[in-house]
């Protein structure tokens, strides 16, 4: 009996091993277009709706449109501080914009717009959007909500993406390399009462280095349908949140909320074109469309006082 038991084991053992084999997926990236965003600044994050692309800049005080040809259609402002001589915000008082995502509830789609938390309390902001009218913009503190944070294990925060799926909200943090889990209603009820209770869960994930760097979330979208989460990361050469460094690469991967573990490895791909990895800084991602094998990525770059970029990629998982 002992022997046909292990038998058994052995058999499934080898069963599990070949489907973990046999449906392995790679990833391979391809640059299609590199465009310059004329007249965003910082661009740090990107979200499309409908048949518009919405993006925003992390020192910036507006939202703009874009039409699915990328072609600039409005702009929206979402931030007190409007300068008509000069669309940027400076750098100690800027919001610094970081992570986006859209909440789709019945027949309500609001886009999400958070400070990153680096700096208090300027960048602990949360600006809400209607999508149906954008002109209706509500903007929130997050001072409480950072700290619960900081009270419950996230020792430092640098908030780079965010993704809604499931009625949860799942936060980015660059800092540590974390996701932050939460139910988005008790998100919401705690945004009007900082009393009432809000669980979390952190989950830390370990990305590869450059040179010694650490490469580290930088943005972060949903596959539409699916629980699978695509972020991009990039590796900076600077000793903190606030300062820029050089640029020595960015990347792509993808993990699954249904199954989130800590310092999992999660798969990951350069960022490359013409088989040279991109020494640009990928700032956020979003998806125009997708099939099982080829998912169609729109990313925005922050050149730190450059032109901004907007990069089309195909990411074909084989």
């Amino acid at each position: 009996m002992p022997i046909e038991i292990s038998l058994r084991l052995l058999l499934s053992l080898a069963a599990l091993i070949y489907l973990n084999i046999n449906f392995a997926r790679e990833m391979r990236l391809e640059v299609k277009s590199r465009t310059e965003l004329e007249g965003v600044p910082s661009a740090s994050g990107i979200e499309f709706y409908g048949d518009s692309f919405y993006i925003i800049g992390d020192n910036s005080a507006w939202l703009f449109r874009y039409n699915a040809s990328f072609r600039k259609l409005e702009k929206y402002p979402v931030h007190a501080q409007l300068n008509s001589l000069n669309d940027t915000i400076p750098k100690k008082e800027k919001p610094d914009f970081e992570a986006t995502t859209v909440v789709l509830q019945n027949t309500s789609a609001q886009l999400l717009i958070f400070g990153s938390g680096s700096k208090s309390p300027m960048r602990d902001i949360l600006v809400k959007v209607d999508l149906n009218n954008p002109t209706n913009v509500e903007s929130l503190s997050l001072e409480k909500f950072y700290a619960l944070l900081k009270s419950g294990g996230v020792t430092e925060l640098n908030i780079e993406g965010a993704v809604y799926a499931n009625e949860f909200l799942y936060l980015l943090n660059r800092a540590d390399n974390s996701i932050i889990r939460f139910a988005y209603n008790e998100f919401e009820l705690f945004l009007t009462n900082a009393n009432h209770p809000l669980e979390f869960t952190l989950h830390k994930f370990s990305l590869p280095h450059v040179d010694d760097v650490q490469v580290a979330f930088s943005g972060g979208t949903l596959i539409p349908g699916t629980g699978t989460l695509i972020f991009t990361a990039s590796a900076e050469k600077t000793e903190n949140w606030i300062d820029d460094g050089a640029i020595l690469g960015s990347y792509a991967g993808i993990i699954e909320l249904e199954n989130l573990t800590d310092f999992n490895k999660p798969q990951v791909v350069s960022i490359q074109e013409d088989g040279n990895a991109l020494q640009i800084k990928i700032e956020s991602v979003t998806v125009k469309s997708s099939t099982r094998h080829k998912i169609q990525l729109v990313m925005v770059t922050d050149s730190d006082g450059g032109p901004s970029e907007l990069i089309e990629a195909n990411l074909f998982m084989e």
